[in-house]
């Protein structure tokens, strides 16, 4: 006796979907979620959000759980949702002046030497720290949703005669 490999066309779950189903996805790239993530922390860190990388970065724990998204891509995706995003809402202050005695007093503060970009440098380690941490309770949550316990199916009740 042999077994076939081939589906059988009337089951629905081995049909292919409709062809405008979904056709949307399959146009955007893998990337522009997170992009546009990037974006929306790097317009929420213009506005004085200061919590967004942290937002971003519970967004980015359920996702790449669901993605199944190793350390490495996940690393990548917090640089860019944390500094990266950062960069442009902070750069425009710095060249501005505006770091000049925050840089000495934080310099100060921190035992280093002032070097003219340390209050820059150690924003956006935080903004990376906000991130990394964002990403664990969605990491978090997206494991006890995965394992959440079902209710188990209940036999249909025979019909009474």
């Amino acid at each position: 006796m042999t077994t076939s490999t081939r589906s059988s066309p009337d089951r629905a779950a081995d049909r292919d979907p409709a062809p405008g189903a979904a056709s949307w996805a399959r146009r955007v790239p893998r990337w522009a979620p997170g992009v546009l993530g990037a974006a929306a922390v790097a317009v929420g860190a213009a506005l004085g959000q200061w919590y967004a990388p942290a937002l971003a970065g519970a967004v980015l724990g359920v996702v790449a759980g669901v993605r199944g998204f190793g350390f490495l891509r996940t690393a990548v995706w917090a640089v860019v949702l944390g500094p990266l995003a950062w960069v442009p809402a902070l750069l425009p202050w710095y060249l501005a002046g505006g770091a000049v005695t925050t840089d000495r007093t934080a310099a100060a503060l921190a035992g280093v030497p002032d070097l003219g970009v340390t209050t820059l440098t150690l924003t956006l380690l935080v903004a990376l720290v906000q991130v990394l941490v964002g990403v664990w309770p969605g990491r978090a949550a997206h494991g006890l949703l995965r394992h959440a316990p079902r209710r188990p199916r209940q036999p249909p009740e025979p019909e009474p005669e």
